[in-house]
């Protein structure tokens, strides 16, 4: 959630709307239904149900269906939200913990 709101800040900062400050965070509040909470209970369930995989191999599968929760950033007038919500779905497998639950890995954890 961290990575979702320091990106929806960002594109607050940087993005040229009229729209104020305050209501382009509202904005982004609303995506995290749709972009936020998919991936984190997708990152939930794989990362209980994968104990076996190595960490590396854990975190590069988990990135292609990251990238499909950004796509509701599509509709917006201009590309900068889109590509900062890219980069956050992309960042997001790679900095969250994982093993989710150590004592239920098979494998060491790197």
């Amino acid at each position: 959630m961290l990575i979702h709101t320091v990106a929806w800040i960002v594109i607050a900062v940087t993005v040229p709307w009229e729209d104020p400050f305050a209501e382009t965070m509202w904005t982004g509040l609303f995506l995290l239904a749709f972009t936020g909470v998919p991936s984190m209970l997708l990152a939930i369930s794989v990362g209980l149900a994968h104990t076996r995989m190595d960490v590396t191999q854990y975190r590069a599968l988990m990135t292609p269906p990251m990238l499909v929760f950004a796509f509701p950033a599509r509709g917006f007038s201009t590309m900068e939200p889109v590509l900062l919500q890219l980069m956050a779905q992309l960042a997001f497998p790679w900095l969250m913990p994982a093993p989710l639950v150590p004592e239920n890995w098979k494998q060491e954890p790197a």
